[in-house]
């Protein structure tokens, strides 16, 4: 049942990045060093004038330095409760918050 539900997580994400109709880079940074938590969990998605995301996507801030933990399997997270749009997150919602 995880691997489902985890499969169908990664399918959501993918189907709403891709119904966005326009391509552009997936980072904040395009220059510089990573932090710690850039390398360890990735880098913000890059806001764009061009892109609208779903009513069902929540693109939590702050980025990588907005995860204090993950577990093992990638599924779960532990946010930071004061990320901006964190309160935003439902079931059913898509959340974006790293590459």
């Amino acid at each position: 049942m995880r691997k489902a539900v985890g499969l169908f997580v990664v399918v959501a994400m993918a189907v709403a990045a891709c119904s966005a109709g326009t391509s552009h880079p997936s980072s904040a940074r395009a220059t510089g060093p990573l932090t710690a938590a850039e390398q360890k969990y990735g880098l913000a998605p890059d806001p764009h004038a061009d892109v609208t995301y779903q009513p069902d996507v929540v693109v939590v801030g702050g980025g990588a330095n907005s995860v204090r933990s993950a577990d093992a399997d990638g599924l779960t997270f532990t946010l930071d409760p004061g990320a901006p749009r964190i309160n935003d997150l439902a079931i059913g919602k898509v959340m974006v918050l790293t590459d």
